[in-house]
């Protein structure tokens, strides 16, 4: 009977998770209808993970950009993390005030949302032409094990961006980084590194040398 029991109270286990998450879904979704950003922020704020109300976030930014403001804002007073991160980007890329973006995103990685080291490097890289400190920014996100700021700490060794130049070493780190959805970015720098591969070894054998020329080719084209 233990045994028999086991997979029903698993089932009915996945059954309240499946039944609480709709009930979320339903509350998050009229709260944007009726425009409460307030009552939004706070729910999520106290029930959901960063990825989850990133997701919320996004979504409000395709349905009304007003909106999205007035929760990136109450989010801001009640010390959300994610909050800070988006009214941030709002700053960078429509208001264009990276000064301003740049406090938001340093209190977005002290409170926790560890995606704002990627932004915040490549401000310092793209907006305040800081490398040194842009490199530093990815270093450290890269060791909180956040992927875009990892695939960004491989392309700066790459092209020698705040560091000594090590094509290897930075097409490596790209790869490794599973940030599958913008790997396509740095395709260059990986093919790259595969003919810098063939150009260090001289040893290399016939067949791995055709493998890492049909991987450039690959990546280049």
């Amino acid at each position: 009977p233990a045994v028999e029991a086991y997979p029903r109270a698993h089932i009915e286990k996945e059954n309240f998770y499946d039944d609480q998450k709709q009930v979320n879904l339903n509350l998050i979704n009229n709260c944007i209808s009726l425009n409460k950003t307030k009552e939004l922020i706070s729910f999520l704020n106290d029930n959901c993970d960063h990825d989850t109300t990133s997701s919320v976030f996004d979504h409000c930014f395709s349905k009304s950009s007003e909106f999205y403001l007035s929760l990136c804002k109450e989010g801001i007073l009640i010390h959300n993390s994610v909050a800070h991160h988006k009214y941030a980007l709002h700053l960078m890329f429509i208001d264009k005030d990276y000064e301003e973006a740049q406090n938001h995103l340093k209190q977005s990685i002290d409170l926790g949302f560890n995606l704002s080291y990627f932004s915040l490097a490549r401000l310092y890289f793209e907006a305040f032409k800081d490398h040194d400190l842009a490199y530093k920014i990815a270093l450290e996100g890269s060791n909180c094990n956040e992927k875009y700021s990892k695939c960004l700490l491989g392309y700066f060794y790459s092209h020698g961006i705040g560091t000594e130049k090590d094509l290897i070493k930075g097409a490596s780190i790209i790869l490794d980084s599973q940030a599958d959805d913008i790997i396509e970015v740095f395709s260059t720098e990986i093919a790259l590194h595969y003919i810098e591969l063939i150009k260090k070894n001289k040893s290399i054998k016939i067949e791995e040398k055709e493998k890492y020329k049909h991987e450039a080719f690959k990546w280049f084209e």
